[in-house]
């Protein structure tokens, strides 16, 4: 699916059909025996045939999809990237890495709700710290809210804590309205009803 096996005068190469790299080659002089004359596919079996003029030898496809994830996301296929990772570890890769893209271009809502999704690394913790020394507190609330909201009921602590933080945002975010703009101002009840969905 992921991969096309050619050949050549000389050897056979396995080429990735999605970064179009070879992947693997083999040199036939010395390794089969014969004249080879061809490559046969058996869709069913997942098995590549390569016969000679005196031999048939199988080539078993094995794991074909393994590193597609990461070829995926060297593309900035975040998308597909995710749809073929496998573990938790590829999974916060293509996160990670789909949230650092966002912020290189000055998207930090949408650098929040991807990091929102990671867990691991990097840590709740140096994502808190990044969007603060990035001044972006908007994004600070959204990857507050959307961590929250992934959170887990075994995970009660934390969301005590991030919903206490949460809260305090969202106060202060009133009480600038409020200064700024005055108590029945649309900005002040716009902050107030940001209070009221959270």
């Amino acid at each position: 699916e992921y991969h096309l096996v050619l050949l050549f005068a000389g050897s056979l190469k396995v080429l990735n059909r999605i970064s179009e790299r070879v992947v693997h080659e083999e040199e036939l002089d010395g390794n089969f025996r014969g004249v080879p004359l061809g490559l046969a596919r058996d869709e069913h079996a997942q098995v590549v045939y390569l016969y000679t003029s005196e031999a048939l030898y199988s080539l078993e496809v094995r794991n074909e999809s393994q590193d597609v994830w990461r070829v995926y996301l060297e593309k900035g296929r975040h998308d597909l990237a995710l749809e073929n990772a496998v573990t938790v570890d590829q999974r916060n890769h293509v996160y990670g890495s789909k949230a650092k893209g966002h912020a290189r271009r000055g998207e930090w809502e949408d650098a929040a709700k991807a990091y929102a999704c990671v867990c691991g690394q990097p840590s709740f913790e140096e994502i808190c710290l990044e969007l603060i020394e990035s001044q972006q507190p908007v994004a600070l609330r959204t990857f507050l809210r959307e961590r929250l909201r992934k959170m887990t009921p075994q995970e009660r602590t934390q969301a005590t804590m991030v919903s206490t933080w949460l809260t305090e945002i969202y106060l202060d975010q009133i009480k600038a309205a409020n200064i700024r703009h005055g108590r029945d101002s649309k900005e002040h009840l716009a902050a107030l009803e940001d209070l009221r969905s959270f």
